[in-house]
């Protein structure tokens, strides 16, 4: 028999998986090699392969609890786009190196001016649930392709720089974008960019342990693009709007 269960400390996307693996270490049940698939599947699926070694040990002082599911609400699409961030919200679907493709939610909230990344798949650094990358609107950026060419150069740009004010004359944050040097990238991105913003994003440890807040650039290429320069990794992330149809086992 299958229970819900959850240890302190686990984070909502674990708790699926602890009901499996306290059903299969459970000696008194028996258990067969399919169960033991399933539940390993489901593991990779929350970005938390790290239970599938986990003992039974590890969950002897759990409390049961019912699993509790909510249903994805996505933003309306907006019919006219603001300079300011001209991309529409909604899910994206992006590479992390070795973890492969996972869903992003992007929602932009224009009273705080800020953009959220929500990961709507995980993997074993940084769960489903958690805010991968959130912009800030009011620190724009506006930099020439000399400033771009190397990553020392993009790191020493400065946050508190006096901010690009569209108005007469900047109509737009358009500019020239590169990828520096020694920084590898899942795809090849434009050449230009629509707007550069200074941003956080979120890195961990496996298991979701001591999540940290970097300094990134969120970069928007067109309504239905964006990148991220994870600055201190070294790495270009591109994201392009998922267009599949989203069916009971996820992208189709």
């Amino acid at each position: 028999m299958l229970i819900a269960t959850m240890c302190e400390g686990c984070t909502p996307y674990e708790r699926f998986s602890l009901v499996w693996h306290r059903d299969l270490n459970d000696e008194s049940d028996e258990v067969d090699e399919m169960a033991k698939q399933r539940f390993a599947a489901e593991c990779r699926l929350r970005g938390v392969q790290w239970l599938i070694h986990f003992t039974g040990d590890k969950f002897q002082n759990v409390n049961i609890q019912t699993q509790q599911f909510e249903r994805l609400y996505l933003p309306a699409p907006l019919t006219v786009l603001d300079p300011l961030c001209p991309l529409r919200e909604g899910l994206f679907k992006g590479m992390y190196s070795a973890h492969g493709t996972e869903i992003m939610l992007v929602t932009i909230n224009w009273e705080k001016k800020d953009v959220s990344v929500l990961k709507i798949s995980g993997d074993s650094n940084v769960p489903a649930g958690e805010v991968s990358v959130e912009a800030d609107l009011s620190r724009p950026m506006l930099l020439t392709r000399e400033q771009q060419i190397t990553i020392e150069q993009v790191a020493a740009i400065d946050r508190d720089a006096p901010l690009p004010v569209i108005g007469d004359a900047l109509t737009s944050f358009r500019q020239p974008f590169v990828i520096p040097t020694h920084e590898s990238a899942d795809m090849e991105a434009p050449d230009m960019c629509l707007c550069r913003y200074h941003a956080l994003g979120t890195v961990s440890p496996t298991g979701y342990v001591d999540p940290q807040r970097i300094p990134v650039h969120f970069v928007v290429f067109d309504a239905d693009t964006f990148g991220v320069i994870w600055i201190d990794l070294y790495h270009f992330s591109f994201y392009r709007r998922v267009h599949e149809e989203l069916g009971a086992s996820g992208v189709s």
